[in-house]
């Protein structure tokens, strides 16, 4: 590996979903069923992190966000789909950054969210720059990345 790396995505699913109301049929014949969705967690190095030095610090942003959608179903034909798929930023939202793996510190560890899901800090490369790993947690939910 030689150079320090972190990987730009990572979407940890914690699947959740929610019984909606009874609804009228649509001209197709389908039924709102559900809700049903999960917490995206992810981190970038909006300048990338390939060739870092001992010493040298960029920058990482910890994007929080909920994906949900809505499940209809068809019961004369057996079938459903999914509609009204969205990814809506959480703001406002308590977040822990660690480095879980490799030599190297982050600036600031803990925060909340701005108003479009996200949380900065600053990542220094170590003395050695070989693997990193940087560690987000929501909630008693976490991701690696």
């Amino acid at each position: 590996m030689g150079k320090a790396l972190l990987a730009v995505a990572l979407t940890l699913a914690c699947f959740c979903s929610g019984l909606a109301p009874v609804l009228q049929a649509d001209e197709s014949g389908f039924v709102l069923d559900r809700q049903e969705g999960y917490l995206e967690l992810w981190i970038e190095a909006p300048s990338g992190t390939t060739d870092m030095v001992p010493g040298e610090s960029r920058s990482l942003r910890a994007h929080v966000s909920r994906r949900s959608w809505e499940v209809w179903t068809n019961a004369e034909t057996n079938s459903s789909e999914i509609r009204s798929d969205q990814s809506t930023p959480l703001p406002d939202v308590a977040v822990n950054l660690w480095i879980s793996y490799g030599d190297g510190g982050l600036s600031v560890t803990s925060g909340s969210t701005d108003r479009s899901g996200q949380a900065e800090t600053s990542f220094t490369i170590g003395s050695s720059a070989s693997g990193v790993m940087a560690s987000i947690s929501v909630d008693g939910a976490y991701a690696e990345a």
